[in-house]
Order: structure tokens, then C-alpha cells, then sequence
């Protein structure tokens, strides 16, 4: 719903919107969502353009459909309505990307935590103007360009260059990871389990509980375990 209402209004205000993406599983997940919301009438329908190795993890996503949910299954394989070839998306025609900037568009593309790829190119031609919107979606490490702007950063070095960034930025805790009640299920869910390796979490209500069912143990670094 934020990263709707951020679209709305940067789209409104004639304003690009930028996106950077994790190629594999987020890109999908946003790619999906945004179609969806279109089709809703939930966020103007503009042109979605897709940059950097999304489109290629797109394209092996499709091509293994058969692992994807079942509605997605049943949208591909029971009607026309086939949402990785949805008529919004749109590859940028040349390297220029000329194409982009000529109307207001929602960008998404690598790399996810602004560490290299084609985003960095967007951000130097969007940054200067607080109309554009640049919408992280996926954690942000430290160090990287991502990190320093959910920081707070005013400027970011792109190429030896000072970028003033002038742009509006949202930061959505958008997580791809399992929470506790997931991992404890899945665990549980294999059968004939009796070890778990943990880690990341040796002081964690995660390790009480599994330690109530497993032999729990939590490696330290250079450590071998024969299995």
C-alpha cells in the first residue's frame, strides 16, 4: 500500500519512479505486484520498464511456471492472462535509454542496493528532481550506496561523480525471509529429522524451541562436522 500510494503521487506530479531490484525472486514479486495493482486501478497504469538481469530471471521464472503458486499456474496454463508477459512491461530500446525518460514511468532494476547495474544510470538523470521517487524494496547492507541514502545521505559517488540527491526516497521492509513461525515449520515438516545446524541465531527463542525437538548445534568459524 506505501509503495502504491508513493507511485500515485510521483506519477501525478509527472514524476519517474525508480525501483532497484534483486533480478531473482524480488523483482518478481514487485513486477507481479505492480501488474496486479494496474489492473486494480490501484496505481495509474504507465509503462513498467525493466532493466539489468530481471529480464533474464523473468524469463527462467516463466520457463519453470510449473514450480510457481497456483493461481500464477492457473493464470498461464487456463487463460490468456499469462502476468510475466504482462503488456506494461517494457525493455528500453536502445542503450541510451532515451525511450524511458520520455514519459513519466515506473523503473525497476538492478542492482537491488545500488552497487552497480543500470539503476545507477537512472539515478544520475533522476536524482536532481524531487518530483522522481526512488523506492527501496529489499534489505540494504552497509556500505552500499542504498545503505548510506536510507541513512539519510544528501549526495551519493557514482563513477568518480558527486550526485546531489534531491529525489524523494521510501524505504519499505519488503522481506523475503522466513520468520520464526515459518522456519520452525519447516522444520518440523521433514521427516526423520534429528539435526539442525543454526545459524545466526544462537541466542534466539528460534534456538529454545528447536532445541525442545533437535540435536541444536550452532558452529563457530573454522569448525568441521562430519554428518
Amino acid at each position: 500500500q506505501k509503495m502504491a500510494a508513493a507511485i500515485k503521487d510521483a506519477v501525478r506530479e509527472g514524476g519517474w519512479v525508480l525501483i532497484p531490484c534483486f533480478a531473482v525472486g524480488r523483482s518478481q514479486e514487485i513486477l507481479l505486484t505492480l501488474d496486479d495493482y494496474m489492473r486494480s486501478g490501484a496505481i495509474p497504469q504507465v509503462k513498467i520498464y525493466v532493466d539489468g538481469m530481471i529480464g533474464k530471471a523473468m524469463r527462467i521464472s516463466r520457463h519453470n511456471a510449473y514450480y510457481a503458486n497456483e493461481d500464477i499456474r492457473k493464470r498461464i496454463l487456463m487463460s490468456e492472462d499469462d502476468p510475466f508477459k504482462s503488456p506494461m512491461f517494457f525493455k528500453p530500446k536502445t542503450k541510451t535509454k532515451e525511450d524511458v525518460f520520455e514519459e513519466p514511468c515506473i523503473i525497476v532494476s538492478t542492482s537491488g542496493m545500488l552497487t552497480g547495474g543500470p539503476a545507477l544510470g537512472y539515478i544520475e538523470r533522476l536524482a536532481s528532481n524531487p518530483k522522481n521517487r526512488l523506492i527501496f524494496v529489499g534489505y540494504q547492507a552497509d556500505g552500499t550506496r542504498g545503505s548510506k541514502i536510507v541513512s539519510g545521505a544528501k549526495t551519493i559517488e557514482i563513477g568518480g561523480r558527486e550526485i546531489e540527491l534531491r529525489m524523494k526516497v521510501e524505504n519499505l521492509h519488503i522481506s523475503g525471509h522466513a520468520d520464526y513461525s515459518e522456519i520452525v515449520q519447516f522444520v518440523k515438516s521433514v521427516k526423520g529429522l534429528k539435526k539442525v545446524f543454526l545459524v545466526h541465531g544462537e541466542k534466539t527463542d528460534l534456538k529454545d524451541e528447536l532445541e525442545r525437538h533437535y540435536d541444536v548445534t550452532t558452529p563457530r568459524l573454522l569448525e568441521s562436522h562430519g554428518i
